[in-house]
């Protein structure tokens, strides 16, 4: 992102999900501070889970119309 927009990321905001951790280490060497939201407060994640929510629908409606069996849902 600092390439394409030519500007310094300052914050990365992000729920405490364990898929962060290695990156918080990468983000500290580079100056770069992280926020994580209080656990179980999605709303404070809101574009992030709706748009998870969106392509979790948008998955399940494919599987359905391909008429997939269950065994791959």
């Amino acid at each position: 992102m600092e390439n394409k927009l030519s500007t310094k990321i300052k914050v990365i905001q992000c729920d405490n999900g364990t898929e962060y951790k290695p990156f918080a280490q990468i983000a500290q060497a580079n100056g770069i501070e992280m926020r994580y939201t209080c656990p179980c407060t999605s709303e404070q994640n809101g574009r992030a889970e709706r748009k998870h929510r969106h392509i979790e629908e948008m998955g399940l409606t494919l599987l359905a119309q391909a008429q997939l069996p269950l065994t791959y849902w």
